[in-house]
C-alpha cells in the first residue's frame, strides 16, 4: 500500500482541474480582456489520508497577477482544503486588462480533483457494508446501521464511494431526524459534488436524480432560491438524470415550483431568506438580481462582505447593517461573500430593480486595501 501510495500521489497532484467562471461581455466601447494563466503549481497530496475529493475554491486576480482572497467554497472533505490554498496563492495569471489597462478580476472560480490511481468503482468491502446498511435504515435499526455508516466514513474512500457515502449519510440523518436543515443539504452537495466537480458518472440516474429532487426542495423551503435554481439547472442538464425512468416525473413536478421561484426574482417583492456562516467562515451567495441588504445578525459577528462580480470588486469592512446597495450592471455576474464567526445567522434580502433607496458602491466605505 506505501508503493502505491507514492505512486499515486505525483498523478493526482499532476490532474487537478481548473475551471474559469466565464466573463461578462463588456460594452462596445470598453475592450475586455480576461486573465489569462502563467504558471499553476499542482497541490500537494494531503498526507494524512487516502482518499479521492475535490474543492472548489474562488478568488480575486489582481492587477499584478496574484491571486489574493483565496476561499474554499465546498470541498469534499476538510483534508483538501489546506494544501488547496497553499497552491492556489503561488499561482501567477497574467492580469485582466480594460483598454489595455491591467486591472482586477473576481469571479474566479477553480475546481481542484485529487484522485487516486487505479480508483476506479466502488470496492467490494465498501459495497458490502452499504447494501447491507441501507436496508437497516429503511427497517428503522438505526444503531447497526450507524455502526456500517461510521465504519464506511473511517475507510479509504474514492470518488465513486465518496459520493454513495454522502448520500447513505443523507438517507441516515433524514431518517433519523438528527440533524438541521443545512447539515442535510451539506451532505446532498457532498453527494451531488461541485459545479465544477459533478457526480453524474458515479451515482446511478435514480439516486441522482432523487438527491438532485431532495436538494431542490431543501433550498427552496430555506429560501436560498439562488441555490434552488442551481440544483434545478443542473439536473435538467444531466444526461445521466435523464436515463432515469424517474426523470420526466421528476422534472414535471418541480417545474411549477421552479417557475415560481423565476417569476418572484423578477417580480416587485423583496425576496428574503436566514442566512448562516458555514464551516470555512464564510457564507456565498450568487446574487438573483442587483441589491441587497442584510441585519439582525445573531449567533456571533460579520467581519467582511465582498462583493465579487465577472468585472468588479468591492469589499466593506462596518458596513452598516440594513444598508442597501445596489450593484452597477456593468460589473457583470455578481456574489456576495459574507465573511464571519461560524454558526452566526443574518437576514439578507434582495430588492426589486428601481428599488428607491438603494445606494450606490461608491457611497459605503470600502474597506482599507
Amino acid at each position: 500500500m506505501r508503493a502505491s501510495r507514492t505512486c499515486c500521489l505525483a498523478l493526482c497532484s499532476a490532474g487537478f482541474v481548473a475551471n474559469a467562471v466565464a466573463q461578462t461581455v463588456a460594452p462596445p466601447e470598453q475592450v475586455y480582456i480576461p486573465a489569462e494563466p502563467i504558471s499553476r503549481t499542482p497541490p500537494d497530496y494531503p498526507l494524512d489520508g487516502l482518499k479521492e475529493g475535490w474543492v472548489l475554491v474562488s478568488f480575486i486576480i489582481s492587477e499584478e497577477g496574484k491571486v489574493i482572497e483565496p476561499m474554499i467554497e465546498e470541498s469534499s472533505d476538510s483534508i483538501f482544503d489546506a494544501p488547496t490554498l497553499r497552491a492556489i496563492k503561488t499561482w501567477r495569471y497574467k492580469p485582466a486588462t480594460l483598454d489595455g489597462k491591467p486591472v482586477e478580476q473576481s469571479m474566479v472560480q477553480t475546481n481542484i480533483s485529487y484522485r487516486l490511481q487505479g480508483a476506479n468503482g466502488a470496492r467490494p468491502r465498501f459495497i458490502d457494508k452499504y447494501r447491507r446498511a441501507y436496508p437497516l435504515i429503511a427497517a428503522k435499526s438505526f444503531a447497526e446501521a450507524n455502526q456500517l455508516v461510521e465504519a464506511l466514513e473511517k475507510g479509504q474512500l474514492n470518488f465513486y464511494e465518496t459520493a454513495w457515502l454522502a448520500w447513505l449519510k443523507y438517507y441516515y440523518l433524514d431518517a433519523t431526524g438528527t440533524a438541521d436543515p443545512d447539515t442535510l443539504i451539506a451532505w446532498l452537495r457532498k453527494a451531488l459534488g461541485s459545479s465544477g466537480v459533478p457526480t453524474d458518472d458515479y451515482l446511478q440516474p435514480d439516486v441522482l436524480v432523487s438527491a438532485s429532487q431532495h436538494l431542490f426542495v431543501m433550498e427552496a423551503r430555506r429560501g436560498d432560491l439562488s441555490e434552488a435554481v442551481m440544483a434545478y439547472k443542473r439536473l435538467e442538464a444531466s444526461t445521466v438524470a435523464k436515463r432515469s425512468k424517474a426523470y420526466k416525473d421528476v422534472m414535471a413536478s418541480l417545474e411549477p415550483s421552479y417557475r415560481e421561484i423565476m417569476n418572484l426574482v423578477a417580480g416587485p417583492k423583496i425576496i428574503q431568506q436566514t442566512a448562516r456562516v458555514g464551516e470555512h467562515n464564510y457564507w456565498v451567495h450568487r446574487m438573483l438580481r442587483r441589491s441587497f441588504a442584510f441585519g439582525d445578525v445573531q449567533g456571533g459577528k460579520l467581519d467582511v462582505v465582498d462583493v465579487r462580480c465577472t468585472r468588479a470588486n468591492r469589499r466593506f469592512v462596518s458596513m452598516p447593517e440594513n444598508t442597501i446597495l445596489k450593484i452597477p450592471d456593468s460589473w457583470g455576474e455578481c456574489g456576495v461573500y459574507i465573511k464571519g464567526d461560524e454558526g452566526a445567522t443574518f437576514a439578507f434580502e434582495e430588492y426589486p430593480a428601481g428599488y428607491a433607496r438603494a445606494a450606490d458602491p461608491a457611497e459605503v466605505a470600502p474597506a482599507k486595501q
